[in-house]
């Protein structure tokens, strides 16, 4: 049985859709409410689905009760968090709360676990160059307390002798009824001929939603026996975000005119959390891992 801890979220999407065309095996989508997903459906035979809070301890107890109690062997891969920088700024402890004891709470209850990935993030490694790429064994420096938080779930993670996969900027069309993503609002806008904003000096191995999820579901199938602690989930190329609005205005076949390029210098009546510039991953140890010779971003519109 998979469990998808976070499974209503734009990568959990995809990955309990991954999962389904994959294998045979039940899917419990935990999460707070529950969504529909395209092409796959809601609530099936195969996609069961949980209420929990992560924050709530009686909600945290159910769900270490029933994984203790399954007789099926467990895989949990944990998306669940507060995902935006600024709202950890804004309410630091609540955040504390949601991502790193909630998570050290459901670790330290649970009993029957064949696999354990946990979904991190590159802004734990900081700000870097467009000539370097950082890999899982160097010292982390992150910018924001976002990536601090992150970085202490992960030392728990490790603790509990699970996994870490640390994924760059993940892109793609939403696959769950009545959720747009930003890429879906990019298309909308560059579809209706309107002009958008859009980084061009915030450089990210930037990686589709799709790929991400197929390479994390592939790892737990094929390796789950020889995870590393820490593993890069991030495609080949430094991408910007107007790179992204480049190629997707190519594939529309409209002009590349629509796009305003703006620096992360000048964004600061954007985020109020810092944000580091250029943040690239070294994917070697995952493309030797499952023998993979590129991972490129796949631009669906």
């Amino acid at each position: 049985m998979y469990i998808v801890v976070g499974g209503t979220g734009f990568l959990g999407a995809y990955v309990v859709q991954c999962i389904v065309d994959k294998t045979k095996e039940r899917v419990l989508v935990v999460a707070r409410k529950p969504v529909s997903y395209e092409n796959v459906g809601g609530i099936t035979d195969s996609i069961q689905f949980k209420h929990c809070n992560v924050v709530s301890r009686e909600d945290i107890d159910n769900l270490i009760t029933e994984i203790n109690m399954t007789e099926e062997p467990c895989k949990i891969i944990y998306l669940a968090a507060s995902l935006h920088p600024e709202e950890v700024e804004r309410n630091p402890w609540n955040s504390w709360n949601t991502n790193v004891i909630s998570l050290e709470y459901l670790l330290s209850g649970m009993k029957r676990i064949e696999a354990f990935i946990f979904a991190s993030t590159d802004s734990v490694y900081g700000s870097g160059t467009l000539e370097h790429r950082f890999r899982e064994d160097e010292r982390l420096a992150p910018v924001n307390l976002y990536g601090t938080q992150k970085m202490a779930r992960e030392s728990i993670v490790n603790h509990y002798g699970y996994s870490v996969l640390r994924y760059s900027l993940m892109l793609g069309p939403s696959i769950i009824k009545g959720k747009k993503h930003f890429y879906d609002n990019l298309v909308e806008t560059l579809k209706s001929g309107k002009q958008v904003e859009l980084f061009e000096d915030s450089y990210r191995s930037t990686i589709d939603f799709r790929t991400a999820a197929e390479l994390t579901v592939k790892l737990l199938l094929e390796k789950k026996e020889s995870l590393p602690s820490v593993l890069n989930i991030a495609g080949d190329e430094a991408l910007s975000k107007y790179d992204v609005g480049r190629q997707i205005a190519k594939r529309l076949g409209v002009s590349e005119e629509l796009l305003i390029p703006i620096k992360v210098s000048d964004g600061g009546h954007i985020y109020n959390a810092s944000r580091a510039a250029c943040t690239l991953l070294d994917n070697s140890k995952l493309k030797k891992l499952l023998n993979l010779s590129e991972i490129k971003m796949q631009f669906e519109v």
